[in-house]
Formats: C-alpha cells, structure tokens, sequence
C-alpha cells in the first residue's frame, strides 16, 4: 500500500482540511462498529484466520492540491510500491515498504506557470501488532520508522527552487483494522503518521485464486511540513502474493 505521497513544491500555503485530522476518529469508529457485526458473524459462519504472510506490488497515480502565492495547481505524480509482511509470533508482524514516486508537471494559472519535478524513494520498516475480535476481525497498530530521499525542483513563474540528495528520517506509528468480508474479500484500514505526513488508507486485496489477489485502494495525505504544504489523493491497483 502506499505509504506517503511526497510534496513537490516549497512555498505552499494549502487551504486547510479536516478529512486527515478526523481520519483517525473515523478509522476506529468504523472499526468498532464493524467488530461488533462480525463478533456475531463469525459465531454462525466458518471461517478461515486473516493472512499476514505477502509480497505486494502497487502502482498509483497521485494528484496534488497546492497554492503557491496565493494560486492553486494541481499535479499529477506517479507511484510504485512494493511491500513485504510475514508473521514472526502469534500476534506480531514485520512489515517493510519501498515506494518510487515521480513527479514532472507542468501547470498554468491565471498565466502563472507552475513546473514542478520530483524523484523520491521512500523506504520504511516496522513491527505491527494485531489484537484480534476473532479470526475474520482484527485490530492493529504498527511502530517503525520511514526514511525518504528526494531531489526536487519547482519554480512558479520567475521564482525557482531546487534541493538536491535531500533526506530525512521519521518515527512512523500507525492504527487500523483488518476485516475479511467474505472468503474472497478483505477489508483493510490504516491512520498512520511519520513527522508531519499524515494519511488514511483505505482498500484491501480481491481474492484472485488461493495465493493471488487484486489488491485496490485509495489514500488521502496531507503534509504540514513548513513551507512544502500540500494536500493529495491517491488511487492504487497491484497484486498480493500469500506465501
């Protein structure tokens, strides 16, 4: 799943939104009720544990709402992800991820142009753990770190910025839930946060065959970082592989 979607542009001054800082609220809130309806569930159907065990490969295209100076652009930025979790105790999980993303835009407001471009690799690693409502429902939380190195360089009319070989190194915590609808489908929900990102995921793997799935999911971020201040929203599309 996607972990972050990087901001490509420095002085930002996005519009505020409330739908990242409710996001954890609504996570659990959901999660709540949706524990109580299979706790019954599951009591009257046969069911099989939530996997933990897979390779994931994603793509997504990201799109970006910033204001530089007061005019609004939005900006397109492509995105591959792998991932990788195994199970290593009864309740306790690694997880790792590697997200590419590209970003070389070009946009024109009130005839201001906006060029922005940015090459990122984020790399992030943690261990989850899973308290389970019963086999088809389980809550989790994740604490690891997130490490990104980009080079950017945006420039809105005559003004022009560039960081090169830049980096950086965050405390990632997330909550969330786990949910299998049915023997082929699996719910999956997930607040994180790692310094000033935050983002809500929400999606989940389509069973394909016993090993293989569809893996679809959408994922809202927003970044209150100084100066880089943006707001964006992602779909994704890729394959699970249980092992």
């Amino acid at each position: 799943m996607i972990k972050s979607i990087t901001p490509i542009s420095a002085n930002i001054q996005a519009a505020p939104s409330p739908y990242i800082s409710q996001g954890l609220k609504l996570s659990l809130g959901l999660g709540l009720g949706l524990a109580l309806l299979f706790n019954s569930y599951a009591q009257a159907q046969e069911s099989s544990a939530i996997n933990y065990d897979y390779w994931q490969v994603s793509g997504a295209i990201a799109k970006s709402s910033i204001e530089p100076y007061g005019r609004k652009y939005n900006t397109k930025t492509k995105v591959i992800d792998v991932e990788f979790s195994a199970l290593v105790a009864e309740d306790t999980y690694f997880i790792a991820n590697v997200e590419k993303s590209y970003t070389n835009d070009s946009e024109i407001e009130n005839g201001v142009r906006l060029n922005a471009k940015n090459n990122a690799l984020t790399i992030s690693g943690g261990i989850g753990f899973i308290i389970p409502v019963d086999e088809r429902f389980h809550f989790v939380a994740e604490v690891g770190a997130l490490t990104r190195k980009q080079d950017v360089s945006a420039s809105v009319g005559a003004l022009t910025q560039s960081e090169q070989d830049k980096r950086s190194t965050d405390f990632l915590w997330s909550l969330g839930f786990r949910a299998k609808l049915t023997e082929q489908m699996m719910l999956e929900t997930k607040y994180s946060q790692a310094g000033n990102v935050k983002r809500l995921h929400i999606g989940g793997p389509i069973a394909l065959t016993e090993n293989v799935g569809l893996e679809i999911g959408y994922t809202l971020s927003k970044d209150t970082t100084p100066r880089v201040r943006n707001k964006s929203s992602a779909v994704s599309l890729g394959f699970r592989w249980r092992y």
